[in-house]
């Protein structure tokens, strides 16, 4: 979280792998994503990693449902089980399948955006990166849009969302503060299992100098069921 202009958009292309740092590491499941091709940083897009944007960027000229199927094209899953994957996701989004012929102009800014998580998760990603995704909706809109983005955390799935709205900030288990490029502050919930023992995602941020309010090491163990994928920042 953090104003305008502070680098939150930089540093989630990064995560995404649209961008490569020019100084220091990125460690997306081990791999460091500087040293990567570009066809290695296509396959980690497309397989680990969803996104969802302020503007929705949804195809205009496709309905709702080819926009959800079209990342399934690009791994080359049959057509039917396509189009199944995206009447389950709309499902999954809250969104009912009469709209999954409508084209995007033709859908409220809410629906455009359950329909754009429900593209974002049409690969299974362990990742959903989320750029503002409050940020042309109404009050009301936003909140049951945050509320999805939280039940889908609790099913398993990372969500990192970037935001200047300090009231979404009440959705997260954790929250990183930057200005300037620099992180500066770090506030992580308590988060627990129905059993009370506490989950096994663990943070941790290292400051090397707070003079210059730079966060310099930061590991993210994010689970997924039976999977662990780790990401870290090296500067």
């Amino acid at each position: 979280m953090g104003p305008s202009g502070s680098g939150k958009s930089t540093l989630l292309n990064m995560l995404g792998c649209l961008d490569v740092p020019t100084e220091g590491e990125i460690f997306i499941d081990g791999s460091d994503i500087s040293k990567l091709e570009d066809e290695e940083l296509t396959k980690i897009r497309r397989d680990k990693i969803g996104f969802v944007f302020q503007k929705f960027n949804l195809i205009p000229t496709l309905t709702a449902a080819e926009n959800v199927e079209l990342p399934m094209i690009f791994k080359k899953v049959p057509p039917e089980r396509g189009h199944e994957r995206a009447m389950e996701l709309f499902a999954r989004v809250n969104l009912d399948e009469q709209f999954l012929d409508h084209k995007p102009s033709e859908l409220s800014s809410g629906q455009q955006q359950r329909a754009a998580i429900a593209r974002a998760m049409a690969n299974d990603p362990l990742i959903l990166l989320a750029d503002e995704p409050t940020g042309n909706l109404d009050t009301k809109t936003g909140e049951s849009i945050m509320e999805l983005l939280g039940a889908l955390n609790e099913k398993g799935r990372t969500i990192i969302v970037v935001t200047h709205d300090p009231r979404l900030s009440e959705y997260s288990k954790r929250t990183m503060i930057i200005v300037d490029g620099g992180f500066v502050a770090d506030v992580l919930r308590a988060c627990k299992e129905e059993s009370g023992e506490a989950q096994d995602e663990v943070f941790s941020c290292h400051h090397r100098d707070n003079h210059r309010r730079r966060c310099h090491s930061i590991t993210l163990n994010l689970r997924k069921q039976h999977q662990t994928i780790g990401i870290r920042f090296i500067w």
